[in-house]
């Protein structure tokens, strides 16, 4: 007796969620939906096992599934990936100079210690920019934001500490000469 009928196969489509490092595999039993075989299954094999970051969205994958006497089948499904990880944002204080014209601009830089996501930094920003003299005295604590390439959101704090570290500028006029007149 021989076998030479295939596995019927059955796919289901999974969604899957990048680690911290920004990877996720998965296996064949994880799209399977179901396969069936009167002799038995050896093995589910996927073309595609492993995600990065690079495939955020919808992925199709096909499932061949094996039986014991190496007749097969396949299916596709969809695979899913989500990046669900917030940045790693760590903020320090900073000492902000003031200008000339008694203005400074804080950039966010300036206040980010390290900031690092397996998929990438879209953008940061500070809550509080500007700053002028009024702000000289007690620290002023400013909100840090990062976002990453996929939305998720991280913040920390920092304590900026306005200075004025340049001297006055005095411009004297011209000599003079006074006549004070009779008397």
């Amino acid at each position: 007796v021989e076998d030479v009928t295939a596995p019927v196969v059955a796919c289901q489509d999974i969604t899957v969620v990048l680690d911290a490092t920004g990877t996720v595999t998965i296996a064949g039993i994880d799209v399977d939906g179901g396969s069936t075989d009167a002799c038995g299954i050896a093995s589910y094999d996927l073309d595609i096992d492993t995600f990065d970051c690079s495939n955020v969205g919808d992925n199709i994958v096909t499932l061949t599934v094996t039986d014991v006497n190496g007749n097969t089948s396949t299916c596709t499904a969809t695979v899913t990936v989500e990046d669900n990880t917030s940045p790693v944002l760590v903020c320090q204080d900073f000492t902000l100079e003031l200008g000339a014209d008694g203005t400074a601009i804080l950039d966010p830089s300036d206040v980010i210690a390290s900031n690092d996501d397996a998929c990438g930094i879209f953008a940061s920003a500070v809550d509080i920019t500007n700053f002028s003299c009024a702000d000289i005295g007690a620290p002023i604590t400013v909100q840090v934001f990062t976002i990453d390439v996929n939305g998720n959101l991280a913040t920390c704090t920092a304590e900026v500490t306005v200075v004025d570290n340049l001297a006055p500028v005095i411009t004297c006029p011209a000599d003079q000469t006074v006549d004070p007149g009779p008397g």
